[in-house]
């Protein structure tokens, strides 16, 4: 017999709740474990051990996101001086936009034991693609003439946004 799925009831409404509970009741493979009234009150027990220290979940996603921009705060003048004066941009972008991406694509060998893993791959991803961006907007000036870089970098962005929301559909 496998075992049975625990499940957190998270709404804001205590009858939506109740209403869940009493629909999962009657299935044998369900528990309701708990119950919260939102998203912080539901999160504040889940810990995690890092690095021998204890962490509610969601502040190490936010202390990670911080080394991931600490990083590129200190290296984006060194990029963008790279961007601007040699002419492999190219190559650098490709660098860090494939950093990310292998980034990204470990986090599929990541789960609750390899919390050190997912923390790392988190934080490559993060400083892969804003690295890469430094590369993408120097690129801007040679596609397009002074008077057009706003209209060509609004085109770009419109695309960009359309692109996304046809994914996100």
């Amino acid at each position: 017999m496998p075992d049975k799925i625990s499940v957190l009831l998270v709404d804001d409404h205590h009858l939506v709740r109740r209403g869940f509970r009493r629909i999962l009741e009657d299935d044998p493979d369900i528990v309701a474990v708990a119950e919260a009234g939102d998203g912080n009150e539901a999160t504040l027990s889940d810990k995690v051990h890092f690095l021998g220290r204890d962490f509610v979940n969601t502040s190490l996603y936010n202390y990670s996101l911080a080394v991931a921009f600490l990083i590129v705060a200190i290296i984006s003048p060194l990029l963008s001086s790279i961007a601007d004066f040699r002419g492999n941009k190219k190559k650098f972008m490709n660098f860090f936009l494939t950093m990310g991406s292998l980034a990204c694509a470990g986090m599929y060998f990541f789960d609750k034991t390899t919390l050190g893993l997912g923390v790392l791959c988190m934080i490559l991803g993060c400083v892969g693609f804003w690295a890469s961006l430094v590369y993408y907007n120097s690129f801007l000036p040679e596609i397009a003439a002074p008077e057009d870089r706003d209209r060509v970098s609004n085109k770009i962005k419109a695309v960009s946004r359309f692109a996304k929301w046809q994914a996100d559909r």
